[in-house]
């Protein structure tokens, strides 16, 4: 499923990107980035990548700023999500180990830069934090599953009217 965001969309993702970088750090808020980008590039992806999301499927952003590590991107009913975003075209969808299966119940994959992004598709938490997929990218260990392991995005609000 592909998204393209608007021009305000955009800004407006700049804007949370350099609120919540500068808020994280003097926070103390560790950055756990698994890779050698741009820590301010990471962020106002993996922002524009949740507005992609939600426009998608019609959620409420999270628009907070305050200091906070991992955590809950979007709802969809009771289902919380977190959405992990790359520039990569063929990039997977990572979690860093120190998530906990319970953290959120989804992750999605947001895949793009700018204003157009592709949602890979998804996977539940316990599909992806699994010993199962522990890699080692170069930057540390973390979960990964590659893209044609993840659900189609189209089947994430079905799944959500069966969560409890």
């Amino acid at each position: 499923m592909n998204v393209t965001l608007t021009q305000w969309e955009f800004r407006i993702c700049e804007m949370l990107a350099a609120e919540r970088y500068q808020s994280a750090r003097q926070g103390g808020v560790k950055d756990a980035q698994i890779g050698p980008q741009d820590s301010t590039l990471t962020d106002l992806v993996g922002i524009c990548g949740e507005f992609a999301f939600c426009k998608a499927l019609n959620v409420y952003p999270d628009l907070t700023i305050g200091p906070r590590s991992g955590g809950v991107d979007a709802r969809i009913g009771a289902m919380t999500v977190d959405v992990k975003a790359t520039v990569r075209e063929s990039g997977r969808l990572l979690a860093t180990l120190k998530k906990a299966a319970h953290t959120c119940d989804v992750y999605v994959l947001a895949v793009g830069q700018d204003l157009d992004y592709r949602l890979a598709g998804w996977a539940f938490s316990d599909e992806l934090i699994d010993e199962a997929n522990m890699v080692n990218l170069g930057y540390g260990w973390g979960y990964a599953l590659d893209q044609s392991a993840l659900h189609p995005i189209t089947e994430l609000v079905e799944a959500s009217r069966t969560f409890a």
